[in-house]
């Protein structure tokens, strides 16, 4: 299994890949995560949850990395094929480049997966805060008909949403495309007991014991949009004052990084002592079962795996209507604005936080719809039945 980063460096796909090689592995599967060595401290060779990791040299995130990690992966994909059997990117980018042509010289079944909506067209490189030469370098390294030709190589091709499928049948990628939505641990992820488990998380986790938290969680990034977020608290602080955001999560190694704009947003907003930044965080589920409503501003996703913990945590939602999370709620089991509308943003929160009885009965009910059609076990079943597919072909 191919990504870009993985743990400790936390992010959708490196806890989706985290759940899915565990519960893979518990199924009898042999998984290796292969991945890049973001920091020099990382070690890289590593057991993480029992679950061999592989960081790949060279150090770091920098364009000249960049195509220098495609080299650095092939040459350990070819080495080592006689190890594995499929190879599965979780993302496009390098790591897909070095996935379908180590599959070519391997002769092994791949697997690319699409972590968002847009990244099929590249449309997401553009907005990613890029000098103008490092996308330039990127257009030469990897030209259109490069790119396409290895979208069209993929054994299978995992779409997350709808919105995504549309997307690969538009470009012309059917052949090889498989709807395969996230899996997410509700066990783990769950909601809490009692109100003496959620007040004891409060103090633990040195939040206000008799606030309305509204939680937020992922990469405070641009996409993300958390500075709705932050907009939405003002608006609608005087009439419930009591109300406290918690924005759970960092920036860490991310062009686009934002933390330090909502910060400041923060104090322009007056907002002082009603914002919590906890960081890069491991204990996510703590919060959610610390939390009263979860928020999710975001301008677009695949499937995202914050909205499948929210719901396994039971939290009523307000989010974004995009992509992915059409595919999880309607306006029957969450309150959902149109993308980027701030107006529509303080709606959505207003109402959630005017119902306490309906966010408790829409609470229950994403909840049961995780465990009816969305845990992590019926996710590992699906793709180890599409690897047992995919092997089968490449041996006839």
């Amino acid at each position: 299994m191919l990504l870009n980063r993985y743990l400790p460096i936390i992010g959708g796909a490196e806890m989706q890949a985290a759940q899915l090689s565990r519960e893979l592995v518990r199924r009898g599967c042999a998984v290796t995560i292969i991945t890049r060595r973001i920091r020099p401290e990382l070690p890289a060779r590593q057991q993480i949850n029992g679950v061999p990791v592989r960081r790949l040299l060279p150090v770091g995130l920098s364009t000249p990395a960049n195509g220098a990690i495609i080299l650095s992966m092939i040459a350990h994909l070819v080495a080592h094929r006689r190890d594995y059997d499929v190879i599965h990117t979780m993302g496009l980018g390098p790591i897909a480049i070095a996935a379908t042509l180590a599959g070519k010289l391997a002769r092994k079944p791949v697997i690319l997966r699409v972590s968002t909506q847009g990244d099929l067209r590249r449309e997401n490189y553009e907005k990613l805060k890029l000098p103008l030469y490092r996308r330039l370098i990127r257009s030469l390294l990897v030209p259109p008909s490069l790119w396409n030709a290895m979208l069209k190589s993929a054994d299978a091709l995992i779409a997350l949403s709808q919105e995504t499928v549309a997307e690969a049948e538009a470009l012309g990628l059917g052949r090889s495309l498989v709807l395969l939505p996230n899996g997410v641990d509700a066990q783990r992820f769950r909601p809490p007991q009692d109100e003496a488990e959620k007040m004891a998380l409060r103090e633990q986790l040195h939040l206000p014991p008799s606030a309305t938290i509204l939680l937020g969680t992922g990469r405070l990034v641009t996409r993300k949009r958390f500075d709705l977020a932050i907009k939405a608290l003002k608006h609608i602080i005087n009439d419930f004052p009591d109300c406290h955001l918690v924005l759970a999560g960092s920036a860490e190694h991310q062009n686009d990084a934002v933390e330090t704009h909502l910060r400041a947003l923060v104090e322009q907003s007056g907002l002082t002592g009603k914002v919590t930044f906890t960081g890069n965080v491991t204990n996510v589920d703590e919060y959610l079962r610390a939390a009263d409503l979860y928020f999710f501003p975001s301008e677009r996703e695949g499937m995202p795996n914050a909205i499948l913990e929210a719901m396994a945590a039971g939290l009523p939602i307000v989010a974004s209507r995009i992509g992915g999370v059409v595919d999880l709620l309607d306006d029957n089991t969450a309150w959902l604005f149109e993308s980027g509308n701030e107006a529509a943003c303080n709606a959505a929160l207003r109402a959630a936080l005017s119902a306490p009885v309906e966010r408790q009965r829409r609470g229950v009910v994403v909840r049961q719809r995780v465990m009816d059609e969305f845990s992590l076990e019926a996710a590992a079943q699906r793709y180890e039945a599409l690897y047992l597919r995919l092997m089968k072909q490449s041996v006839g």
